[in-house]
């Protein structure tokens, strides 16, 4: 899951989750996503796009294997957390894939400072405009350092 985040009401973060795993209630997630929307939860505005949340979901089903109702359970409690729900958007006008260019255009629309991931191709671009594109462990480090 990708997250489009800041600190607290003035801050706003975006966050994505993709590579690798993690337990949590018996279910696998992406290394540090837990951890990360944790943090983000508690002290940050989440932004969140449509199709994050609908990678989201396949992702819970395909992947970590859950049913169709948990998925949904978890989705509707994610994007409940949101302070936003960015519903469309035009895609970011970089190079990547169609699908990450949506969920970065998903992140700009929601005036999001800080774009949480793991995907690789994403965090080579550093930057979309103002946009910071971080790693968990680098928004990590950055939260633990006082400077988000």
């Amino acid at each position: 899951m990708d997250v489009a985040a800041g600190s607290g009401p003035s801050h706003r973060t975006s966050v994505t989750g993709r590579r690798d795993s993690c337990e949590h209630r018996g279910a696998r997630l992406p290394a540090g996503c837990a951890e990360v929307l944790e943090l983000v939860l508690l002290d940050h505005d989440l932004i969140l796009g449509r199709n994050v949340l609908r990678e989201l979901d396949k992702t819970l089903r395909e992947k970590v294997k859950l049913p169709v109702t948990r998925s949904a359970e978890i989705v509707d409690f994610v994007s409940s957390e949101a302070t936003q729900v960015v519903n469309k958007a035009e895609p970011a006008n970089v190079n990547v894939d169609a699908a990450d260019a949506l969920v970065l255009g998903e992140a700009l629309a929601g005036q999001a400072e800080s774009f949480v991931t793991g995907d690789a191709a994403l965090l080579r671009l550093a930057a979309v405009g103002a946009l910071k594109i971080i790693s968990p462990r680098q928004f990590w480090e950055v939260l633990r350092a006082g400077n988000g």
